[in-house]
């Protein structure tokens, strides 16, 4: 038996189309609208009915040239199914008379048509509660609407009188209805390219909730327009303009309509203002880089909006950049006689020794591994008479997310078009001075590696080389803290590659020495019990030069060694202590390092006592290297 609907309780219902129903778009001039309203509609897993918005999608209504016969599409506006419903306009043009009990749905499990119809609510009290209850009014035989200009009004509705859908074999609710529905004619209009307009292709770039946005967009540009197609998702046809100011340096665009998507959603862009205000979108254009990015402005995020009166967006985005070309990646014609190389820099995490791959063809140079983020992916530059000239930005790839990678040369905060690397042809080395980076934008730097000058010399792995030494810097027992210094350098100096080192951390509890072991329940970073941790691993716990040992007040000392393992086997340092407390017994112990206090040093000599942000040297115990400190 089914239950009449309330505003607490519905039901599950099984549509299909029934031949009754005017499925496809009739004939005739079409005008869209804007609905509003409020509405009833079931909510899949909610025992509730409650009032929403019928704002959402457009409104369509279809105009016979008989100059009397109209067609309104999906009248209950919550309503699934698409149909069409027949009306007639009355002959002065001010009204439109809708028959009730036309067809909408058919529900298959009864056997049962749906149809339109007006329900009256009657006030139920039950355990205390009052709510409505909506019957049919069986008396009603139509419904009429109030035309004006710019607007048609649903008469003769409210709360308590719903102009809904009701089974067409014993008049109860669906939990279709709605009341108060206005309909506001849409003036928007799309924007089209001028013919005379030229077009070249973009890529846009920008991130959506943390996750990376790219696609290729097509710009066209006059000396005061700009037209840009492919700036929203949802309607990748649309085009839409700005305004250049005078000195071609700022591009504004409007809020402005871009259509209507195949499920009948209108589509605006527009710049969030913050709260529920939008705004006009801003882009600044660089003539030299012909780039855009979006206006540092308060709130600079990009809306597709769902209307042009406040926000209400499918899709936001920040960080927004146009830069002309579409993306490609680049790599040799055959790389089968790759060379290994070593890469050495000096980064915002120290200095950087790890392996790449090199080949040379022809004029070109290609280099494979320069970016960790995208180990297989390759750099190209070009013979010149001053060396090898890398294009920038280049194109490397994209992650798994969507993130896109690039290598740029940098001046100051800029991107600039290429650096060039020497080569030692004796040697077979390169080199650049150059501040080079991994960002992940190529209008904007928007660095996650930064090397401040590179060399690549060519890399011959030493057999049963042992790793030099780790020296440790200071122990923090308080913050149960180890913070060391490596150099990938073996006993005798030669390079080591990066990637064969592990680190192993020891405890020693009066005599008793045992490697660390890290649990996944105290270092969640790991999946099982980890001893060996990879030399530049980093987590919450591990970061380039310190880590986070075991919470254990028994430690006497705390010991690091490392370990290079190659196909030959592995070998390791010695163990570098630390003493945290003394023994209770007699042992004696022996630090290989001392835990003399950090001083730093501008690179003209004088020494410094705030060095943040700033490329300085330090000189800790007998350690001295170079570092930025952040």
């Amino acid at each position: 038996m089914r239950k009449v609907f309330t505003l607490f309780a519905l039901m599950s219902l099984l549509f299909v189309t029934a031949k009754a129903q005017i499925t496809e778009k009739p004939a005739g001039a079409e005008t869209m609208y804007v609905r509003s309203g409020s509405a009833f509609a079931p909510a899949e897993g909610s025992a509730d009915l409650k009032v929403q918005s019928q704002a959402g999608k457009v409104a369509r209504i279809v105009y016979d040239s008989d100059g009397t016969t109209v067609y309104i599409a999906t009248p209950v506006s919550k309503f699934p199914d698409p149909v069409w419903v027949k009306g007639t306009l009355s002959d002065d043009k001010t009204t439109i008379s809708v028959a009730l009990g036309q067809v909408v749905g058919h529900d298959a499990k009864h056997n049962t048509d749906l149809v339109l119809a007006l329900l009256d609510a009657k006030e139920v009290v039950s355990g205390g509660n009052t709510y409505y209850e909506y019957e049919r009014d069986a008396s009603a035989t139509t419904v009429d609407y109030s035309v004006s200009v710019n607007y048609i009004y649903l008469n003769g509705t409210s709360q308590s009188r719903i102009f809904g859908v009701v089974y067409a074999d014993d008049g109860q609710w669906t939990g279709y209805g709605d009341y108060g529905t206005t309909y506001t004619v849409m003036n928007d209009k799309v924007t089209e390219l001028p013919a005379e307009v030229t077009t070249s292709s973009y890529t846009l770039y920008a991130t959506n909730d943390d996750k990376s946005v790219r696609r290729t967009v097509s710009v066209g540009m006059t000396d005061t327009e700009v037209y840009i197609q492919g700036l929203s998702k949802m309607m990748p046809e649309a085009w839409a303009k700005g305004e250049f100011n005078d000195n071609k340096r700022i591009v504004t665009f409007p809020v402005q309509f871009l259509g209507v998507t195949d499920t009948d959603y209108p589509v605006y862009i527009c710049r969030y203002a913050g709260g529920t205000a939008i705004n006009e979108l801003v882009l600044v254009y660089n003539s030299e880089t012909k780039s855009f990015n979006i206006s540092s402005r308060e709130e600079p995020i990009m809306l597709e909006n769902a209307t042009k009166i406040g926000a209400g967006y499918y899709y936001k985005y920040e960080n927004l950049s146009l830069a002309p070309g579409e993306d490609a990646t680049v790599a040799p014609a055959d790389d089968s006689a790759k060379s290994p190389y070593l890469l050495k820099s000096f980064t915002y995490d120290g200095d950087v020794s790890r392996p790449v791959s090199v080949v040379m063809a022809d004029d070109k140079v290609y280099i494979q591994g320069i970016a960790p983020q995208m180990p297989d992916s390759w750099v190209m530059g070009v013979k010149t008479a001053d060396g090898y000239e890398f294009a920038s930005p280049q194109y490397l790839g994209s992650d798994a997310s969507g993130k896109p990678y690039f290598f740029i040369a940098e001046s100051g905060s800029a991107i600039v078009d290429k650096c060039v690397f020497a080569f030692d042809a004796a040697n077979s080395t390169f080199s650049t001075p150059t501040t080079c980076a991994i960002s992940t934008d190529r209008v904007k730097p928007r660095e996650v590696v930064i090397f401040y000058g590179i060399d690549l010399a060519p890399f011959v792995e030493t057999a049963d080389a042992v790793p030099a030494d780790p020296v440790i810097d200071s122990v923090y027992p308080d913050d149960y803290e180890l913070d060391y210094d490596v150099e990938p350098v073996s006993t005798d100096g030669d390079d080591l590659d990066e990637s064969k080192l592990s680190l192993v951390f020891y405890s020693d509890i009066e005599g008793t020495v045992e490697p660390i072991k890290f649990m996944p329940d105290d270092y969640p970073e790991f999946e099982e019990v980890t001893v060996m941790v990879p030399y530049g691993f980093s987590s919450d716990n591990f970061g380039t030069g310190w880590m986070n040992y075991p919470e254990n007040d028994d430690f006497n000392r705390i010991g690091i060694q490392l370990v290079y393992t190659t196909e030959s086997g592995e070998t390791r340092s010695n163990i570098v202590w630390a003493d945290i407390k003394a023994y209770t017994t007699a042992i004696s112990s022996a630090t290989a390092d001392s835990n003399a206090a950090k001083r730093y040093f501008m690179l003209n000599g004088v020494e410094t006592k705030s060095p943040a942000g700033k490329v300085v040297i330090v000189k800790s115990g007998n350690k001295v290297r170079k570092v930025v400190v952040r």
